[in-house]
C-alpha cells in the first residue's frame, strides 16, 4: 500500500509587476518606449506586438511612405498595462504600429492631430519617450 501524500502550505507573497526601465541601446542607437491604449484611452492595449515602421522620403524631403517589414522591423512587445520599450534602434523616421500583422486585424498606425501617420524621429544615444498613445487596435 502507497504512502499517504502530505499537504504542505508554503507562504508566498504576491509582489504586483512593476515595468521595466527602458532597455539601454547601444552606442549610437535609440530606444522608443511609451504606453499603447485604445482611442477611448480607458483600456491599455496589453500583450500585443509594436513595431516600427521606417519612412522613406521621396526627392521632394517633404511626402513619403512608411513601409511595416515586421520580419525585420525593430519591436517589442506591450505589457499588461500596455507599456513598451524598444530597444537598438537605427537613427531615423518612423511610424508605430500596433498589432498582430498576421492576424485578420491589420495593426493600428498612430496618427497625428491631422488623421496622417505621426512621424517619429528617433536620434541615436536618447530615449524618445512617446508617453500615452491611442490606436484604434482594440476598438475595431
Amino acid at each position: 500500500m502507497p504512502p499517504e501524500a502530505e499537504t504542505v502550505a508554503l507562504p508566498v507573497t504576491v509582489v504586483p509587476a512593476r515595468a521595466s526601465p527602458p532597455a539601454k541601446a547601444a552606442a549610437g542607437r535609440g530606444t522608443v518606449a511609451g504606453q499603447v491604449f485604445n482611442l477611448a484611452g480607458s483600456l491599455p492595449v496589453a500583450n500585443t506586438p509594436v513595431y516600427l515602421a521606417r519612412v522613406y522620403r521621396f526627392d521632394d524631403g517633404q511626402r513619403g511612405i512608411f513601409a511595416l517589414d515586421v520580419a525585420a522591423a525593430p519591436r517589442s512587445i506591450t505589457q499588461a498595462d500596455g507599456r513598451f520599450a524598444i530597444a537598438d534602434v537605427e537613427p531615423g523616421e518612423y511610424v508605430l504600429a500596433v498589432g498582430n500583422a498576421s492576424s485578420i486585424k491589420t495593426p493600428s498606425v498612430l496618427a497625428g492631430p491631422d488623421g496622417a501617420a505621426r512621424v517619429i524621429q528617433v536620434a541615436a544615444d536618447t530615449v524618445t519617450d512617446l508617453g500615452a498613445v491611442r490606436v484604434d487596435y482594440l476598438d475595431r
